[in-house]
């Protein structure tokens, strides 16, 4: 049929542009339920939280407009304001989140062949959660450090982020040489 119900992946073959969009597809398309368990039903509330608390928090603010409404908008949803403690607490609650989202698609590629179970999921993080999360809070710095009309360049960094993460999630080798070898795929792949 034109969506094939079960295909296997050979991770490192080379694959024409072509091949790499279909099966970048089929991938997420075959695999999509797992990791969206984890984030519909225990992340996705916790955003909502977040975003509510800084609304209600930044009311005030919040009521007049601004040049960029979208980046003020950003600004008070992730915290980048600082104008109080909450906006500090906010922030590491980000990169938390952020840490727990890629987590779970991280999670959902190394347990392919399993079923979803949440012990798996809490495992894997418990194991993987520091290395996840310091990889986040660097791109967290790098979006709180460029100033806002150039986080729409950001987009072509963010690729190399994940390139070096993955390499340094998945491989059991001693962290130095993962971020070794991680940064020869990124500079590799890109």
């Amino acid at each position: 049929g034109l969506f094939p119900k079960k295909k296997s992946f050979m991770y490192d073959k080379i694959r024409s542009l072509g091949e790499l969009i279909t099966d970048s597809f089929q991938f997420f398309r075959i695999h999509f339920s797992k990791f969206s368990k984890v984030i519909f039903t225990f992340l996705f509330p916790l955003v909502i939280v977040l975003v509510v608390l800084q609304d209600i928090n930044h009311a005030e603010e919040m009521k007049s407009e601004h040049w960029y409404d979208w980046l003020s908008q950003f600004e008070y949803m992730m915290g980048f304001g600082f104008t109080n403690l909450q906006d500090g607490l906010v922030v590491v609650s980000w990169t938390i989140i952020f840490t727990l989202f890629f987590g779970a698609i991280y999670w959902s590629v190394q347990t392919l062949e399993e079923p979803f179970e949440w012990r798996s999921y809490f495992t894997f993080m418990k194991k993987r959660f520091f290395v996840l999360w310091c990889g986040n809070v660097l791109l967290y710095i790098t979006f709180f450090l460029l100033p806002g009309i150039l986080l729409w360049f950001s987009i072509f960094i963010i690729p190399i982020y994940y390139l070096v993460g993955s390499t340094v999630i998945f491989s059991n080798e001693p962290f130095g040489k993962r971020l070794k070898k991680g940064f020869r795929f990124g500079k590799n792949n890109y």
